[in-house]
């Protein structure tokens, strides 16, 4: 269905609360919400990929779905409904987030397509046309920083078809495609935690437990320099929005599943620093099992040396030492860094696919 040719409004949808903050609605209200919105994250998997995910707990589902406003940050959470004649019923959620220092807006919207294209493309639809009316009104205010060109980023699963044509029409630019990869902990796995780290430390690095402390700036700084290439990298992310990012709540943050290595002390170097990482998250709470890494980085200089491979062989052991079946994790296909090619050799498989769509609004 070309939905560029369906009007706005005559789309079956409305948003009919766009709370400041779910606990002023009432409990029976928030708890429909909450419950509809974890429905539909299983039933968009369950359509696309045929996954059987445990539903997202209520208080993750909670965390998700707070709106959040400061200085620089704002974000929305509006509940779309479907109309049925005078009646109306919980359709999708869309969420956006808007940093007003670096210009970034994240757009997301959950429904659920085993109810129609009409509706589930119409829900695409109804989340662009009001957000951009938001967002262009921010834009002609002066939200956003004095000199930043804002835009607009919207995560689309590659086999969702009807979104192709609500881009188009919107002046959305298709940027980039990323791969979700899944790796098996079950079987048997090259090597174990004790003989990687050994490997690691032959490359004269060692292997620190991660203390916040004491090491989340350390790692900031590694990681934001070895992302300085890389696609969407936020050049002047700071300190404080970065450690938000990582260790925030909400979304399996544990320190014992962070993979840090650091320079060991010479005479030419008495100052430790850290070279890469692997920073790890529980996602039990999703599928039963699971971990997500979310960031995989080495210092440029220390490259092609196998430190990354062995990075990633330490986190794989660690984390089936911990419990845990299987792995994600998601790259950029057209990484730089050829990343793609090191998760096949660490025998990693695609499960997904996700497209990055941008829309620059100046």
């Amino acid at each position: 269905m070309d939905f560029s040719s369906v009007p706005f409004e005559s789309l079956p949808i409305g948003v009919t609360d766009e709370p400041s903050n779910l606990e002023d609605l009432p409990v029976h209200t928030q708890s429909a919400i909450l419950h509809h919105f974890r429905y539909l994250l299983i039933a968009e998997r369950r359509f696309f990929h045929g996954d059987l995910a445990r539903p997202l707990s209520i208080e993750a589902a909670r965390e998700e779905l707070t709106p959040a406003s400061n200085d620089h940050h704002e974000t929305r959470v509006g509940v779309v409904s479907a109309l049925q004649g005078s009646s109306k019923e919980l359709a999708g959620i869309v969420k956006i987030k808007i940093d007003f220092k670096t210009g970034k807006c994240t757009l997301n919207a959950w429904g659920d397509p085993a109810r129609g294209l009409l509706l589930f493309g119409g829900l695409f639809k109804h989340a662009v046309v009001t957000n951009l009316e938001l967002l262009k009104g921010y834009v002609s205010t002066g939200k956003f920083v004095s000199g930043v060109v804002p835009w607009l980023d919207f995560w689309v699963d590659s086999k969702v078809s009807v979104w192709d044509p609500i881009a188009a029409e919107a002046g959305f630019i298709f940027a980039r495609v990323y791969k979700v990869l899944r790796k098996d902990l079950n079987g048997d796995l090259d090597v174990s935690q004790s003989t990687t780290d050994a490997a690691i430390s032959s490359m004269g690095f060692r292997i620190v437990p991660y203390v916040s402390e004491h090491d989340a700036q350390s790692v900031w700084q590694c990681q934001q320099e070895a992302f300085r290439d890389h696609y969407g990298h936020i050049e002047d992310q700071s300190f404080s929005d970065w450690i938000k990012d990582v260790e925030g709540p909400g979304q399996g943050y544990n320190p014992e599943l962070f993979t840090v290595a650091w320079t060991s002390p010479s005479p030419l170097s008495p100052s430790p620093k850290v070279v890469g990482g692997v920073l790890a998250y529980d996602r039990s709470y999703t599928v039963e099992g699971k971990a997500f890494v979310y960031l995989v980085f080495v210092r440029k200089e220390f490259r092609q040396k196998g430190l990354g491979s062995a990075l990633l062989q330490l986190a794989f052991a660690k984390l089936r030492e911990r419990g845990y079946d299987h792995l994600t994790l998601s790259v950029d296909t057209e990484s730089k860094t050829n990343a793609g090619a090191i998760y096949d050799r660490a025998g990693m498989y695609r499960v997904k696919e996700s497209c990055l769509w941008r829309k620059t609004l100046l």
